[in-house]
């Protein structure tokens, strides 16, 4: 049992298997929110999808119109980024390094990113 462990270690898959979870966790807490809250989320409500690094990529219920997009907080700053492109609309305070790091979080983080979107 521990030698096929190790192997699983050394090839990548246990890294893989546990982002996989997390993915499906994430996920069942998103449609979870979403059918408790939908109301809260109609009216405008601004639920944090995902924090990563300090980053809370969040989304106001009330922009569900707009093309599919994100905001980014952290430390008072914020940013919006188009989810189709990977763009930024606009920036308010992240530097070159934190817009990079933002594209590389929402890349990596597209399918939760998407799902309000897709409800």
């Amino acid at each position: 049992m521990a030698a096929k462990r190790r192997r699983r270690i050394r090839s990548g898959q246990f890294e893989q298997e546990a982002a996989e979870e997390a993915e499906l966790y994430r996920t069942e807490i998103l449609d979870y929110l979403i059918a408790r809250h939908g109301e809260k989320l109609r009216a405008g409500w601004v639920p944090t999808i995902l924090r990563v690094r300090g980053y809370h990529f969040r989304y106001y219920s009330v922009d569900i119109r707009e093309r599919p997009h994100i905001h980014v907080v952290k430390s008072g700053k914020e940013t919006k980024l188009w989810l189709d492109s990977l763009a930024f609309q606009w920036n308010g305070g992240f530097s070159e390094a934190e817009l990079n790091e933002i594209r590389r979080i929402a890349r990596q983080h597209l399918g939760i990113l998407r799902k309000p979107w897709n409800q």
